[in-house]
């Protein structure tokens, strides 16, 4: 993460986008891409010679809120840093 401050702010202090609570909108944004990520994350971590905590290697629906939170909040963190885009942008 960057320690660059929002659009218009400057100095120390500064709060950053992604260092605060979602609100609806963030959240609905970035919940289709945490889920696929999650969905396709387990299913090929075997693959890969990995095993996930029996806890997370279940379905996006079961996995537990604080979890599923944290994973929201990353991908908007991401979305917010152009790293990723939104579920229904433009793929390469």
């Amino acid at each position: 993460m960057t320690d660059e401050p929002l659009a218009g702010q400057s100095g120390e202090g500064s709060e950053r986008l992604a260092d605060r609570s979602l609100d609806e909108n963030e959240t609905r944004a970035a919940i289709p891409i945490a889920r696929e990520f999650h969905e396709t994350y387990e299913r090929l971590a075997e693959q890969h010679g990995y095993r996930t905590r029996r806890a997370s290697a279940v379905p996006w629906e079961d996995v537990p809120l604080a979890n599923r939170a944290l994973m929201v909040h990353t991908v908007w963190d991401l979305m917010l840093r152009r790293v990723i885009a939104d579920a229904g942008g433009a793929r390469d």
